[in-house]
């Protein structure tokens, strides 16, 4: 997940951030998104804002992130 995404996840435990972490590797690996790229970024903020919000399994997660990928 991009650094700058770290600040974020203050609130989260090593376990929780190395959950995103599977995710959004999974997601970047599927999606052929550039681990480094704008789309990456969005990719990471919205993987935060999810568990943030509640969502905290990664199949769920996953789940809604491909659809956002796919809904055009």
């Amino acid at each position: 997940m991009p650094s700058a995404y770290l600040n974020c996840t203050e609130f989260l435990s090593p376990e929780e951030l190395a959950q995103l972490q599977r995710v959004f590797d999974d997601i970047c690996l599927h999606e052929q998104v550039d681990d480094r790229s704008a789309l990456a970024d969005e990719v990471a903020k919205q993987l935060i804002r999810l568990y943030q919000g509640g969502v905290h399994d990664s199949a769920e997660i996953a789940a809604i992130m491909e659809h956002r990928f796919h809904r055009h």
